[in-house]
């Protein structure tokens, strides 16, 4: 407990009654910063949004207590500025301790300076004269004053969505927070989503955010439950999804049925479509309000899993009745027979906060394993068992008519006569497969202006056989249509 005032502006105690004294300090509320909302046919205005705060400017007035000698008195004072010049180079702490109290609130000092340095011989800034100086200075500082760090409980879990509930939050403002997150699942992952749930969630029992295909209503719905391969599955009880037949019309497959939450929600469906032409939405309705329609959602993946995103509900608190909201799952294909797997909807909050973070692939130069420059050779001579330099020897397939070398002007180019093929053309070099691997090539392509053609080119960065491979094309036309 601190029986006088303490101030510690970045380490620097400037109330210890040895070297400096304390004489005044303010710390007035930052301001608010409010966005006001008004029509010309309405009284007043309401606000647009919870009001922002402008920054928080302290003032402090400290002396100096007397030196032995005056270069000690001016050091003291040069001590001080030097801690005003850091706050500029990305900010420093100011710990504050009222007097005779147990807490310390630390606020984030943006810039300071010196306001006066006074220098008479009487009066209440007199002792510039007896080594014992006053400096009165400014501290801009950030909106707001922060506690001790409050740690949440740690949380492990191997659901979709894992929720944490930090209760007895202090302060009188919306509180920061930090997420720390940690994979033990040892996979490669570049995507975290999180969402701070509305303050009128229902604390005592807050309903779950994940709406597992045993839940989904399918009864007056044109979907039924199946099982199917790498669902999730908590209760590993059949059935796993809800499966539906898609139409050239939309059809309504499964529903939500009465969900008690409250807020604003960011919808994921995890689904499987056989076909690539399959369209999801959501459909809505908040309490005993009209329906809404979210925007069509095509699925970007086929004969495998892969996640939504359905847009963004907002379910208000219901003034009188039962809180609720009801959804469904509407979709439609082109593709005859094709189907819908649902395994579940998740509800990741987006009204008090919400963020995405994405990495991006860090790009590092690994071992070359194999090159060719491929301009170098007798014309005519095919790329077919060609030693390269380094890396092995060509190895081509597919269409007809091989890759050869040609002369030019400067030298010869590895060049393809075709103009016509049914299938493409592919050449690899090495026989070996890497976890990791980055291919690149030069390509030069040339067609007449008066000829209606369709090139593709592009790079295979792993081949196991003429149906398994991984490749990247570039298609374009005579009229440069990429």
């Amino acid at each position: 407990m601190a029986s006088n005032e303490s101030l510690i502006l970045d380490g620097l105690q400037t109330n210890d009654a040895v070297t400096y004294s304390l004489e005044s300090l303010s710390l007035p509320v930052p301001k608010k910063r409010p966005e006001w909302v008004g029509g010309g046919d309405s009284d007043g205005a309401i606000l647009g949004r919870e009001p922002l705060y402008e920054n928080r400017t302290v003032q402090c007035r400290v002396r100096v207590e007397p030196q032995a000698t005056m270069d000690l008195a001016l050091a003291a004072v040069a001590t001080l500025q030097d801690k005003l010049q850091e706050a500029e180079r990305g900010g420093i702490d100011l710990q504050w301790t009222p007097a005779d109290s147990t807490k310390t609130y630390t606020l984030r000092v943006l810039m300071g300076e010196i306001d006066e340095l006074p220098i008479v011989v009487q009066g209440d800034d007199a002792g510039w004269f007896v080594k014992a100086p006053v400096a009165s200075f400014s501290l801009t500082c950030a909106p707001f004053g922060y506690g001790a760090e409050v740690l949440g409980t740690p949380v492990t879990s191997t659901l979709p969505v894992v929720t944490v509930e930090l209760a007895g939050v202090a302060g009188d403002v919306p509180a920061e927070g930090r997420l720390v997150i940690t994979d033990n699942a040892t996979q490669a992952r570049r995507h975290v989503e999180w969402g701070l749930e509305s303050r009128h969630y229902p604390t005592t029992a807050p309903p779950g955010l994940i709406l597992d295909s045993d839940s989904l209503v399918t009864t007056g719905f044109s979907g039924a439950g199946a099982t199917q391969a790498g669902a999730y599955d908590p209760n590993a009880t059949s059935p796993s999804v809800v499966l539906a037949t898609l139409y050239d019309r939309p059809t309504a497959i499964c529903g939500t049925g009465a969900q008690p939450h409250v807020g604003t929600f960011r919808v994921k469906a995890r689904v499987w479509a056989t076909s690539t032409d399959a369209k999801v939405r959501l459909t809505w309705q908040d309490g005993d309000g009209p329906y809404r329609s979210n925007t069509w959602v095509g699925v970007p993946l086929v004969d495998g899993w892969t996640e939504l995103d359905l847009g963004v509900i907002t379910i208000n608190v219901t003034q009188a009745g039962t809180q609720r909201w009801t959804g469904r799952i509407d979709a439609y294909g082109e593709a005859a027979a094709s189907s819908l797997y649902v395994d579940y909807l998740a509800l990741v909050p987006a009204g008090e906060g919400y963020g995405l973070a994405r990495a991006t692939p860090s790009g590092v130069t690994g071992t070359l394993a194999a090159t060719d420059t491929l301009a170098s050779g007798t014309a005519g001579a095919v790329l077919d068992l060609r030693a390269a330099a380094l890396g092995g020897s060509w190895s081509t397939g597919g269409a007809s008519t091989d890759w050869a070398l040609v002369a030019t002007a400067t030298g010869v180019i590895m060049a393809r006569s075709a103009i016509s093929d049914s299938n493409y053309r592919r050449a690899s070099l090495g026989t070996t497969n890497y976890t990791d691997t980055q291919v690149s090539c030069n390509v030069t392509t040339a067609i007449g202006t008066s000829t209606s053609a369709f090139i593709r080119t592009g790079v295979i960065a792993r081949y196991v056989n003429s149906l398994n491979f991984l490749a990247f094309f570039r298609a374009h036309d005579s009229y440069g249509k990429h």
